[in-house]
């Protein structure tokens, strides 16, 4: 035990040393998680849209309630030529084309007539500009109908949440990030470590020693975690400080999960250690590992974001177990008893990367392997 425990100390001050893996490993997804939770709590800018009336109707109440509104910023087009121009060249995101003195000011349509036909051009290559705008245009028109007709709305929605908390996008990817780190982490503290030590003849110097393969490997496990477990302290703290989350469930499953995690993807990268022979090669497999999961594997947005004959593949992938569980303690509050698939998918591909780990790394071969080339 003292070897290991000793072991684990040395990994602990070597990757202290490597300044650049300390960075990307501990503060990059810090800058990553602030710079996406500022994003996303920003305010919407306003976007350009254009009302082309040929009579003038500078009085008219719907173009005044447009151009009061903080999210438009209109102007006035006389030649519905000209707008379109405009609005193809991607100057504008909408253009309303109103009939000449669609209402005039102090005048009021009768409560039967007829509804007034408007013609709205769009241009979908600004698909996000254009939901805005025709989002604030709807709620534009409601309000000044209401006023004119001096009527009220029939229903009016009551929305509440069961849950009785606004989960915000920020709550919603600080977890994500959690089980991205720890994939991760693990994945560079186990495959590449083993193809750096082989590299650097580590582990043929660490053969011929007293210590067993399973003292080697549980310094490293032990090593690891500990950089895991504060940096996900390290997260939570500044989530927290920053962005005034809070976690619903208890602290100690979410850090259960990570452990869990942990071992997962460690095991995981030494199956990839155990193939790769070359820096290049062990790159090459830990990318095709931790790419498409942290696009998939709702680290970024829901699963019901991808196409729907995606999903079930999706939910199957070792990390979307880690998110998941992670998620739904951090958001809902959910108990250990709630988590039984989450559980039982990461101790199945926990099993299925330990028995890859066991069948692809041999100890002997590779601490008795040359050293491989830079």
């Amino acid at each position: 035990m003292t070897s290991v425990l000793k072991l684990a100390a040395a990994q602990l001050r070597m990757y202290r040393r490597d300044r650049q893996s300390v960075f990307f490993g501990l503060f990059f997804p810090v800058f990553f998680m602030l710079a996406l939770g500022f994003l996303a709590a920003a305010e919407p800018e306003p976007v350009d849209v254009a009302v082309v009336q040929p009579g003038g109707g500078s009085a008219d109440p719907l173009v005044s309630a447009l151009t009061a509104h903080e999210l438009l910023d209109v102007t006035i087009e006389r030649e519905e030529s000209t707008a379109r121009e405009k609005l193809e060249d991607g100057e504008y995101a909408l253009v309303l084309l109103l009939p000449e003195g669609t209402l005039e000011a102090g005048s009021a349509p009768a409560p039967t007539a007829a509804p007034i036909r408007l013609t709205v051009l769009v241009n979908a290559a600004q698909l996000q500009q254009m939901q805005q705008a025709l989002t604030v245009l709807n709620a534009v028109l409601a309000a000044v109908e209401n006023e004119i007709r001096q009527t009220e709305p029939l229903f009016q929605l009551d929305v509440q949440d069961v849950l009785a908390r606004n989960v915000r996008y920020i709550d919603f990817l600080v977890p994500g990030l959690l089980a991205f780190m720890v994939l991760q982490l693990s994945i560079a503290g186990s495959g590449f470590n083993v193809v750096e030590y082989k590299r650097k003849g580590i582990l043929k110097r660490l053969f011929v020693t007293p210590l067993r393969p399973i003292e080697f490997v549980a310094s490293l496990v032990g090593a690891r975690l500990v950089v895991v477990l504060v940096q996900i302290t390290l997260l939570l703290a500044v989530a927290e400080l920053i962005f005034d989350i809070s976690i619903e469930g208890s602290p100690v499953l979410i850090y259960l999960f990570v452990i869990l995690g942990s071992i997962l993807f460690l095991s995981l990268g030494f199956a990839l250690g155990g193939i790769a022979k070359t820096q290049s090669a062990i790159m090459a497999f830990g990318n095709l590992v931790i790419f498409p999961q942290v696009f998939l594997a709702s680290v970024f947005f829901p699963l019901e974001a991808l196409p729907e004959w995606l999903r079930p593949l999706a939910a199957l992938l070792p990390l979307s177990f880690v998110a998941d569980a992670i998620r739904r303690i951090a958001n809902d509050g959910a108990a250990l008893t709630s988590l039984g698939v989450d559980l039982l998918g990461i101790g199945v591909w926990t099993a299925l990367s330990l028995g890859l780990a066991v069948a692809l790394f041999n100890w002997s071969e590779a601490a008795n392997a040359p050293p491989a080339p830079r």
